[in-house]
């Protein structure tokens, strides 16, 4: 993975990155919509599960892909998210 990686010009690892992140939104995204679908409770799990595994993979890599500048600034804006909300519950 590491020599594709190398191999990729800067321009081509953002491209990739934010088209995986991409995909990892759309995928968490779909999750609360599976359940409109007419699905059998089983294949109902089944796609659940693998639109969670597609989701995270596609996010790890995405950030393998962007680097250690995107994955700092999603934490920075977690965190503030979250700072809000807590805050927010206390009042």
């Amino acid at each position: 993975m590491e020599k594709i990686i190398n191999y990729l010009s800067p321009s081509q690892k953002k491209i990739i990155g934010y088209i995986l992140l991409a995909l990892s939104c759309a995928t968490w995204l779909l999750m609360p919509f599976i359940g409109l679908f007419n699905l059998s409770t089983g294949h109902s799990a089944i796609l659940l599960t693998t639109l969670i595994v597609l989701g995270e993979v596609c996010f790890v890599l995405s950030i393998v892909f962007l680097g250690k500048e995107v994955w700092q600034k999603i934490k920075y804006f977690f965190v503030l998210w979250w700072n809000k909300i807590r805050n927010f519950n206390k009042h």
